[in-house]
This record gives structure tokens, C-alpha cells and sequence, in this order.
């Protein structure tokens, strides 16, 4: 069933079970959730991700399913953005041509230097600043 609607729907699919008998349904789907059930761990070991109980599975899709496409989309933003400011960069005019000697080993180590400084500041400031919403408020007053 999540085969057929995922390739005549053209959707991303979820599953979620919980014994031997989903563990198909749960490799068909494109985000296959696991949890602990009586039947064994056949569920578990077949999926994305693995829960203890029915009840933590609010807060992994509300929660944690924000917080990671907040992440998403802000890296992605960030990636552009990299691009697009570094795109002019006049550092590969001194080396064009060049066979390897100090110039381009030294060009090398520059274009290193500027990715691991974009990108560490990014991870720094992003991550300290990621969570504009509480737990709770993206909880909300859902039904139990």
C-alpha cells in the first residue's frame, strides 16, 4: 500500500510499525519508523528511526521533525549564500596555469581556510540560535 501511494501520488511516504509484518511496508516507505513492540526488534532494525513507545512519536514528528527542517532549510540558505559571495573570489587568478609548486599549494590552503571558516561559523551561530520555538509550543494543545 505505501509502494502504491507513494508512485501514483508522487509523495513522500512515512511508516510506522511495530513487528515482523511492517517491516515491508516500512522499507518501501521513504521515513520508516520502528518501535519496540511484543513481536521482537524485526521492526526496529528495519528502520529510519526507533522509538520506545507509541507515545514518543508526537514529539519526534513535531519536535524534532521542525527542528530538523529548520536546519534543512537554513544550511541550504546558507550553501546559496556561500556560493554566491565567494563566487568572485580572485584567489584562483594567481594559480590558473601554474603546475603545482608554493603558489598553488598556497592557493589550496586558502580555499580550504575560507570553507572550514564559512562553514564553522555557520554550525557556531546557527546551532546556538536554532530553536526560535520551545518544546512545548510546538506541542501545542494536540489530542492525546
Amino acid at each position: 500500500m505505501v509502494k502504491l501511494v507513494r508512485d501514483h501520488l508522487d509523495v513522500m511516504t512515512l511508516a510506522i510499525g511495530d513487528g515482523a509484518n511492517d517491516v515491508s511496508m516500512i522499507q518501501a516507505a521513504d521515513v520508516g519508523i520502528g518501535i519496540f513492540g511484543q513481536e521482537g526488534m524485526q521492526a526496529v532494525m528495519a528502520s529510519d528511526f526507533s522509538i520506545s513507545h507509541f507515545k514518543h512519536l508526537k514529539k519526534l514528528l513535531l519536535v524534532h521533525g521542525h527542528w530538523c527542517y529548520t536546519r534543512l532549510s537554513n544550511m541550504t540558505v546558507y550553501f546559496f549564500y556561500k556560493n554566491v559571495a565567494y563566487r568572485d573570489s580572485n584567489i584562483d587568478v594567481f594559480s590558473f596555469g601554474i603546475p603545482m609548486n608554493t603558489l598553488s599549494i598556497f592557493t589550496i590552503l586558502a580555499h580550504l581556510a575560507i570553507e572550514t571558516k564559512t562553514w564553522g561559523q555557520s554550525f557556531v551561530t546557527l546551532n546556538a540560535m536554532e530553536r526560535f520555538f520551545k518544546t512545548d509550543s510546538l506541542l501545542g494543545n494536540w489530542p492525546e
